[in-house]
């Protein structure tokens, strides 16, 4: 019977081949043994014989990472990553001025912005008596700058400085040597709108070389600013700060952050801006140009002058507010004497020739002491000198001007009359000490029109 049932198996395809081949014991054992396993898994997992049920929804399987540092890199989300630094850095930042000037908070109670913001400031703030020093937090939740105060101009490199009242929760950036950077450094610009919204602009390092002595490292960025940014925040992937860019005339400057504690010191408590620069001249030069005495002059700023300078230079430098001018070090100490906006006569030889002038002097971050604007209270009238007139800025409601129907962006041309001359503001200072009735020649859009401005007394 046995020898009946083998053969039968025998007589099947597969286990024929495996017998013919020899397989047909190891196949048997290795099935048999499949079973045991099989059964033993079954029984423990089910003590009372029910069928294994699976479990749904199943349970998500976590890939590990093969280079965990990649996590934290710019090389995969930049764009995520980059709003992350800015995160860190967002509570540095403030906004400055009326016109919401974007200010980096470079020391406690310091921030760093444009020139252009201190012109606005001093053109916009007039103090109450006795509260020129104070500084208070505005309790107007819409108000999302703090009050401010200004320290100083740097109008070479298109910088101020600001003492402000920090809100709560507004720091500041620590200001050390570069830790790690290198060309090709991941760096990344951030700057506050005017609406107070982040703006991010990513770059790197395109050159760097670390200061020397006394002098500021130099270091230049592949960042492209955009037309809105005023002032920026530049830092590494840390939140760093390794540099600062300014909007100039000329486009962004950019100041590496170790030439920053110089710049503040100066600004804050340093000697006042020298406008005109001058050197000695030595014996042999003097007898050579034929002089006995007198400094030759170096350098004009000529925006720290309203109008134009007429000093210029590569003039020799003879006398200077009725003083004779021997050294660059007397000169200095008669510069420093004069008082901003004071008319300051001087005498010079140029061209062979002895020539005598007067210069306004600028004030101690030398820029013109003329404001940019001009505030006539009885008027109720902000105007600014814009090429042939006075353009109208701002009215004060309910005053004179409005009255009148003067709106901003008219231009003033004329006066009683007369067409103004360049920066002509006679007639609105005449007009603030003895008020009268006054016709303005208004241009507004393509038009020309008279407007009457009724006198108010005091």
């Amino acid at each position: 019977m046995l020898k009946r049932v083998l053969s039968s198996l025998l007589g099947l395809p597969g286990i024929r081949e495996l017998h013919e081949r020899r397989l047909l014991f190891p196949a048997l054992v290795a099935a048999v043994v499949a079973g045991v396993l099989i059964h033993g898994a079954v029984t423990e997992e089910n003590p009372q014989g029910e069928p294994p049920r699976l479990e749904l929804p199943l349970p998500p399987i976590t890939a590990p990472s093969l280079r965990p540092s990649l996590e934290k890199s710019p090389l995969t989300y930049q764009s995520d990553y980059w709003w992350q630094v800015a995160e860190i850095v967002r509570n540095k930042l403030v906004l400055i001025g009326p016109g919401n000037h974007p200010g980096i908070m470079v020391a406690p109670g310091v921030a760093l912005t444009t020139a252009r913001a201190a012109d606005e400031v001093e053109s916009e703030f007039i103090p109450a008596e006795g509260e020129g020093e104070a500084l208070t937090v505005s309790e107007q939740p819409a108000v999302s700058s703090p009050t401010y105060r200004l320290l100083g101009v740097d109008t070479e490199r298109g910088v101020a400085l600001f003492a402000v009242k920090q809100p709560e929760g507004v720091g500041n950036f620590t200001l050390h040597e570069f830790p790690g950077l290198r060309p090709g450094s991941y760096v990344v610009a951030v700057s506050l709108l005017p609406e107070d919204q982040v703006e991010v602009i990513p770059g790197y390092v395109t050159r760097f070389t670390r200061r020397s002595g006394e002098q500021a490292s130099q270091v230049e960025f592949a960042l492209p600013f955009p037309d809105s940014c005023e002032a920026a925040a530049i830092v590494d992937l840390d939140g760093e700060l390794v540099g600062v860019a300014v909007k100039t005339a000329d486009g962004h400057r950019v100041l590496p952050a170790d030439a920053l504690p110089a710049l503040l010191e100066r600004l804050t408590h340093g000697a006042p801006c020298q406008a005109i620069e001058v050197s000695d001249l030595d014996e042999e030069a003097r007898q050579l140009l034929g002089v006995k005495q007198g400094v030759l002059v170096e350098r004009v700023r000529a925006e720290a002058f309203v109008p134009e300078p007429s000093i210029r230079e590569g003039d020799i430098l003879l006398g200077w507010g009725g003083d004779p001018v021997r050294s660059a070090e007397e000169f200095a100490k008669l510069y420093a004497a004069q008082e901003p906006g004071k008319l300051v006569r001087y005498r010079v030889i140029r061209d062979g020739r002895t020539v005598t002038g007067g210069t306004r002097m600028p004030d101690r971050n030398c820029r013109p002491v003329e404001p940019r604007l001009r505030f006539y209270p009885r008027l109720g009238l902000h105007t600014e000198w814009s090429g042939d007139g006075w353009l109208v800025v701002r009215v004060r409601p309910d005053s004179p001007a409005a009255q009148a129907g003067l709106a901003k962006g008219d231009r003033i041309i004329g006066v009683n009359g007369r067409r103004l001359r360049q920066r002509d503001a006679s007639a609105f200072e005449r007009y603030e000490n003895e008020p009268q009735k006054t016709a303005l020649l208004v241009r507004r859009a393509d038009r020309v029109r008279v407007v009457v401005v009724e006198g108010v007394q005091s």
